[in-house]
């Protein structure tokens, strides 16, 4: 990465530059990653032009370890030919998640035990970095950097992200399933729906773990040194978009785009309802009004989730409005 303040950048922001994110790591990750700062920018620098990877990726070795201590799932990788490995990954952070993070590690989880999948869920603890990203929504193109750098992370094969106002809803069907039914060949590394407004919406993301996909992230952050690109009101969508529209990485060709946004990314707002019985996510979008979206949120899981499987404190379904899938389900 090529490390530059933005010299339009506003003092009381804290922003999601590229020299910010290298300072992050250099403050809050030196003694957990054991290199110096100038090390790790000149390691990143070169993954991002195919000439070596990040060997010292604690982080992510810390992440798998405390999974395997608290998750109550196996977490190995399959060996065999016919199964791919996959990362469920998201990142909930920020006051809109709080009551409902509960409901979005147990659907994750549920998802993952179904079919033995790995998590890796962002937090402060795993990702240092996150107090110097802003906006939040940054946080996605950074820590698949991460992931996609890491060498604890080579034996997956693809990774899901899902949006943490969405919902798994199809646990019948594996990430395979899914993606020989959207007809994904060797040459696609990454896999989205088209969006009402624009080419894709990156809320649900399928993510092959290639060096194709390692740079589209990096690429990625780095538009963000562009002040209208990191704060846009689509952030790390947008410099995806600017990439895709410039093609120069074979982007068009690299990214699946699926017209038929209900089969893994289903919108439903008060005026648009993609999903159906088929959908494979339901994703909450648009929704601003508290308590009303999160009592919302907690309708659609009570809905969807298996009734014998969730424990009473992660919610109370009694009161919840089982009807307004109904007419889709």
């Amino acid at each position: 990465f090529s490390i530059r303040m933005n010299q339009g950048y506003p003092r009381n922001h804290i922003g999601v530059s590229m020299a910010l994110l290298f300072i992050g790591l250099a403050l809050l990750s030196i003694d957990r990653l054991g290199v110096t700062f100038e090390t790790f920018v000149a390691r990143s620098t070169a993954a991002l032009e195919h000439k070596t990877e990040i060997q010292d990726d604690s982080i992510i070795h810390n992440s798998i370890h405390k999974l395997a201590k608290e998750a109550s799932f196996p977490l190995h990788y399959s060996t065999s030919t016919n199964i791919t490995v996959v990362g469920l990954v998201d990142y909930c952070v920020g006051d809109s998640y709080i009551t409902l993070k509960k409901l979005i590690a147990y659907n994750r989880q549920t998802y993952a035990n179904k079919w033995n999948y790995i998590i890796f869920s962002g937090s402060e603890d795993v990702f240092p970095v996150q107090t110097f990203i802003e906006p939040r929504a940054w946080l996605k193109a950074a820590y698949f950097y991460q992931l996609l750098t890491s060498t604890q992370t080579r034996d997956i094969d693809w990774f899901l992200w899902v949006d943490c106002d969405a919902l798994i809803t199809r646990f019948d069907l594996s990430v395979d399933d899914v993606l020989s039914d959207l007809k994904t060949t060797s040459q696609h590394h990454i896999v989205l729906a088209e969006d009402p407004h624009t080419e894709f919406n990156s809320g649900v993301i399928f993510v092959r773990n290639s060096d194709w996909s390692r740079d589209l992230w990096g690429h990625a952050l780095q538009k963000a040194s562009n002040v209208s690109v990191r704060e846009h009101t689509w952030w790390e969508q947008q410099a995806l978009l600017e990439l895709y529209r410039e093609n120069i990485h074979e982007e068009k060709t690299r990214i699946l785009i699926t017209p038929h946004r209900w089969k893994i990314n289903a919108f439903y707002t008060p005026r648009r309802n993609d999903f159906n019985s088929s959908s494979f996510v339901l994703h909450r979008v648009n929704c601003r009004e508290q308590p009303a979206c999160d009592v919302l949120f907690e309708s659609f899981f009570c809905t969807i989730m298996p009734t014998t499987s969730y424990p009473n404190d992660i919610v109370d379904c009694s009161s919840a409005n089982m009807t307004l899938l109904k007419s889709t389900r």
